[in-house]
């Protein structure tokens, strides 16, 4: 049910109500890994413009991944650096996505 929405919620382009979803999913309560939320909670705080938070999401959610979503979860940051108009770290963060090729 979880994915539906956020999936609804983007599709609305209503990141502050993605955010409420993820936060909530978070809480407990849902068989979802919370690597999903924080993910996708990144991407909505990244397009409020809350670069602490948003970092802090997609950082929580690169350790939270197993190896099949690795690369995904590290682009998926990589995205956040550049909602954030963080150019400078979005260049540094690139040889973290090459570790994750490998």
């Amino acid at each position: 049910a979880y994915s539906g929405l956020i999936d609804a919620l983007w599709a609305a382009r209503k990141p502050a109500d993605v955010a409420d979803a993820c936060r909530e999913g978070l809480r407990g309560g849902t068989p979802v890994a919370p690597v999903y939320f924080n993910f996708h909670l990144a991407h909505a705080l990244a397009d409020l413009g809350e670069a602490d938070g948003a970092l802090a999401a997609a950082d929580r959610a690169i350790l939270q991944t197993g190896d099949p979503d690795r690369l995904t979860v590290r682009l998926g940051k990589l995205r956040v650096l550049r909602a954030l108009e963080k150019w400078d770290d979005a260049i540094a963060f690139g040889p973290e996505l090459l570790d994750a090729i490998d």
